[in-house]
């Protein structure tokens, strides 16, 4: 998915080591809690190497994720034939009671549904979303306003447009952006329905960031898939910004019901 998109619900830094002479020294490292559930950092603390966000059956350096006790807080791994659970501490949360006075004016004024003609993208410093894939820059193109109805086509960019405010001011802060889609199954045999990444912007001196897009775009035959897309903007787990879109087929798109002339529709059946 060659997107923007969010990133952290909650993130918990440090953790607890494990390791023996001839294993490397695992450290559960970070935490992540998002809509589509639970990812983790390990890193080396022999050399500080980190791994990228991982889920359940990844591995980092020989390392793979069984499972998480979320009530524990407790990360069962393996390594060869050994299977280990390392902790995490609670001491480092980043989002936490400190930042709740810089969250709490945050907001979007404005969120509008695009679709993107004469796009233009930029690689950024070859970074990649939290599924591998690599992670792009719309700098060009017509943004045209839609409904959220939309036919799926090679190439197409759909997504939202917000204009936030109440941010910290003049100040360098991080952005969480997901993208939640029907289940995508990756060449490598994975099943995807959700990616994210953590874009950095500057805030005006009044606290605003304008024009602050997030896209989808259909690069591959394995991504044109219907069903609902759903695409998010939060700032330290506080949700800016979302939209949910219908993609459709070409041919499968619903035909509007046709009106008898001067007579409003039927409202739909409650239950």
């Amino acid at each position: 998915m060659k997107n923007r998109f969010l990133a952290a619900l909650t993130i918990f830094l440090l953790g607890a080591a494990w390791a023996t002479a001839s294993e490397v020294a695992l450290v559960f490292a970070g935490l992540l809690q998002n809509g589509a559930g639970y990812r983790f950092v390990l890193t080396d603390s022999g050399d500080g190497a980190a791994s990228d966000w991982l889920g359940v059956g990844q591995n980092f350096r020989g390392c793979t994720i069984v499972s998480f006790d979320a009530k524990a807080e407790l990360l069962t791994v393996k390594v060869a034939d050994r299977t280990r659970q390392l902790s995490l501490k609670r001491e480092a949360v980043k989002d936490g009671e400190a930042d709740a006075e810089k969250v709490a004016g945050a907001h979007a004024t404005a969120v509008s549904s695009v679709v993107v003609a004469d796009r233009e993208v930029e690689l950024t410093d070859d970074a990649k979303d939290s599924n591998g894939a690599p992670f792009f820059h719309l700098k060009g193109g017509r943004a045209e306003t839609t409904g959220r109805r939309i036919v799926i086509e090679k190439g197409k960019t759909f997504g939202l447009v917000a204009e936030l405010e109440g941010l910290p001011v003049a100040a360098p802060i991080e952005l969480d952006y997901l993208i939640a889609t029907p289940p995508m199954r990756y060449p490598d045999g994975r099943l995807v329905s959700s990616a994210y990444v953590i874009e950095k912007a500057t805030t005006s001196d009044s606290g605003t960031l304008s024009g602050q897009g997030l896209y989808f775009t259909f690069d591959n035959d394995y991504e044109m898939v219907p069903g609902r897309y759903r695409l998010e903007i939060r700032y330290k787990s506080k949700l800016l910004a979302a939209q949910e879109f219908d993609l459709y087929l070409p041919g499968t798109e619903p035909r509007a019901s046709p009106q008898v002339e001067g007579k409003a529709p039927s409202p739909a059946p409650t239950r």
